[in-house]
């Protein structure tokens, strides 16, 4: 059996290498499937559109990470073969490639059960004991501290949060909620003291939730969603190939070459799941948090080098 597939292969690579024909080379290429549509313009020149793709989806649960990605690969292209030596089936190529590749990551860590000890509540992602945030509450001032991981943000006592019949109060990292604006900012005080509770109009308790919750609002609740993309949709390319024509009506191709791509940029953004009081509060930080790890991604691809290689194989027809 391997001799017959040894000698099979012997035979495309020293078949017939007659003149070219007109071909649809179906393959597969670093970039997924690739369909190739080969036209002769004379005996050492031909024109050839080409397709690859692929695309495909994934998720990652584990204890300390939950997120879904994407990937989306597809290139079309338009390139002149150039044969120094007609009928040797070697070749070089160039042309222009149509991008539109993409990858997308959104996730969210799952911190929970966040504990406190005096006025400092804090989360720690499981697996990971270095990466923390906390919330650490001033019952002097009412002032609550939020850090994100070495990030500090103050959240002062007096500013409202909130919208649409949710309107939101943080003193000394305790959340208080009220049904109207003006019920928030009535209840603001400027002594350091707690302010008055709204009651549940069901319950009759206070409208209050805890610094646990609030922690665990914030790390649960916000999505960081990542894109990477060329910075361009159109790169130039240059290779090298074999095409030999045999058994009458068919074709065997090989390629392999660079994209010449003008870099990657990548879009960070987060958002809240919901009307999540937690990670709607502390929005401005978040935010602040997701530019530094935009800057941080942007270096890291800086890094990388402008070029995508391709290779693909392909057994196709002449028509």
């Amino acid at each position: 059996m391997q001799t017959k597939l040894w000698i099979a292969v012997m035979a495309l690579g020293l078949g017939s290498t007659a003149q070219a024909q007109r071909a649809v080379i179906p393959g597969v290429s670093f970039n997924g499937l690739n369909v190739e549509v080969v036209v002769p313009r004379d005996e050492q020149t031909s024109f050839r559109g080409s397709w690859s793709g692929i695309s495909g989806d994934g998720s990652v649960d584990s204890d300390a990470l939950s997120a879904n990605a994407s990937i989306k690969l597809s290139h079309l292209g338009g390139f002149v073969d150039y044969y120094p030596t007609p009928g040797s089936g070697f070749f070089l190529t160039g042309g222009l490639v149509l991008n539109n590749n993409s990858l997308e990551f959104v996730g969210r860590t799952l911190a929970g059960n966040a504990t406190t000890t005096g006025n400092t509540t804090i989360a720690t992602v499981p697996g990971d004991s270095s990466l923390t945030v906390s919330l650490t509450g001033d019952t002097n001032t009412g002032t609550t501290t939020l850090d994100f991981d070495g990030g500090s943000y103050i959240i002062e006592p007096d500013e409202v949060y909130g919208s649409d019949g949710k309107f939101y109060l943080v003193h000394a990292g305790t959340l208080y909620e009220y049904s109207t604006r003006a019920a928030a900012e009535d209840a603001v005080t400027t002594d350091g003291s707690p302010p008055d509770a709204e009651l549940d109009p069901d319950t009759g308790d206070p409208k209050r939730d805890t610094a646990a919750n609030f922690l665990n609002g914030i790390t649960e609740d916000v999505r960081i969603r990542t894109d990477i993309t060329w910075d361009s949709n159109v790169a130039p390319y240059v290779g090298m190939g074999y095409r030999n024509y045999f058994a009458e009506r068919w074709v065997f191709n090989v390629q392999g070459g660079i994209l010449l791509a003008s870099g990657l940029d990548a879009d960070v953004s987060a958002n809240c799941v919901g009307d999540s009081a937690s990670c709607n509060i502390a929005s401005a930080e978040i935010n602040t948090e997701v530019a530094q790890l935009r800057a941080d991604i942007d270096e890291t691809l800086s890094d990388l080098p402008s070029f995508w290689p391709v290779l693909s194989i392909g057994v196709g027809f002449t028509f």
